[in-house]
């Protein structure tokens, strides 16, 4: 018998393992969650929108699932900490993308979708757009968003989750 397969849990988990900041639900509570609640200076997060699932039956049973959501990667910084080394005001736009979001997407790309990959054997990744965010929130916060569609296959048999 397959495992009940739980994405919102794989998604805890990665941060929970990164000891990032784990943040799930609809943009609005996202955005509020952000900008409300205090979020230490260079404190990582890893943000999960509500997940789509959609089924392909074979016969009336569900063969595989296909999943949309957007997940964030993202981080505080704050300039007037002294010795911050992650902002500057002096940064020009450019230096902020090379520095602040190429390390950004980095995490997103080995810590959040290779580790989606590895969770179980039947998920499959099928499509993902990364689209970077400089200063959102009003809080001088970046991110990394990516849209993400992933197959789950539901003839494998997995204990892991």
């Amino acid at each position: 018998m397959t495992a009940i397969f739980n994405p919102l849990k794989i998604f805890s988990d990665i941060a929970t393992a990164q000891s990032w900041r784990f943040i799930y639900g609809s943009s609005g509570f996202q955005n509020w969650e952000i900008t409300q609640q205090t979020l230490s200076n260079a404190e990582l997060f890893l943000a999960l929108f509500p997940i789509v699932e959609n089924g392909e039956p074979d016969g009336g049973l569900p063969q595989t699932s296909i999943y949309d959501t957007i997940v964030w990667v993202g981080r505080k910084y704050d300039s007037t900490v002294p010795g911050d080394n992650h902002s500057s005001l002096d940064e020009t736009e450019m230096q902020k993308y090379d520095r602040r979001l190429k390390e950004l997407t980095y995490y997103m790309k080995e810590n959040v979708l290779s580790e989606l990959f590895c969770s179980a054997s039947n998920v499959e990744i099928i499509s993902y757009r990364i689209s970077h965010e400089l200063n959102q929130f009003e809080e001088n916060v970046d991110a990394v968003q990516c849209i993400l569609t992933f197959r789950v296959d539901w003839n494998y048999t997995n204990d892991s989750i």
